[in-house]
């Protein structure tokens, strides 16, 4: 697709959970799973919820719209639900048997 993308519709727009804290505590971000979001050293980059929010570029080759019919008001409940401050979780250990 060509045009302004918004990233944060796009079903390649993942969150996962950054270790911090020591590993104990995870933080929620979001990476792109095609690995559009590089650095200037080649290296992925991570966003946080916000910040993908407003992210827009104007043409990807992989953009998977998650509907472009509804988008802005995915978006828009987007911004009313996601959290303003970094959000950070347990993250639960697997011991092994």
């Amino acid at each position: 697709m060509t045009g302004p993308i918004h990233c944060a519709n796009c079903g390649h727009c993942k969150t996962f959970l950054r270790p911090v804290a020591g590993g104990e505590l995870g933080e929620k971000r979001v990476r792109c799973q095609k690995g559009r979001w590089l650095s200037d050293n080649g290296k992925a980059r991570t966003y946080s919820y916000r910040f993908v929010l407003n992210r827009v570029v104007e043409g990807c080759d992989d953009y998977d719209s998650m509907g472009d019919r509804d988008r802005e008001e995915f978006l828009t409940d987007l911004t009313f639900n996601l959290p303003d401050q970094r959000e950070l979780v347990p993250l639960t250990r697997r011991i092994a048997s």
